[in-house]
C-alpha cells in the first residue's frame, strides 16, 4: 500500500510541527495519543501498553519538519 503526500500537505505538516516544536523541549518525546513527556524511553517492549512503545523526540520531530520543507511531496508505503 502507498499514500502519496502532495506539496502542499508536506508544508501543512512541517507548519503543523513548526507551530507544536516551539512548546517542546529538547529532552521531552511525543507519545502515541499526542501527549508530551520528559521520561525517557526504555526501549523495551510494552504488551500491556502498545501505546508507550511509540514515541518521537523533538530532534526526530525537526528532522521530519525540515523533510516535508524541502521534499516537495513525498510517497509512504507500507
Amino acid at each position: 500500500m502507498a499514500v502519496s503526500v502532495t506539496a502542499e500537505e508536506a508544508e501543512a505538516v512541517a507548519a503543523f510541527l513548526t507551530g507544536h516544536l516551539a512548546s517542546l523541549q529538547p529532552h521531552q518525546r511525543v507519545l502515541l495519543d499526542g501527549s508530551v513527556t520528559d521520561e525517557p524511553d526504555d526501549h523495551r517492549f510494552h504488551s500491556d501498553d502498545l501505546g508507550r512503545n511509540y514515541s518521537a523526540t523533538r530532534s526526530w520531530l525537526v528532522q521530519l519538519r525540515d523533510f516535508c520543507l524541502v521534499s516537495g511531496g513525498f510517497d509512504v508505503t507500507a
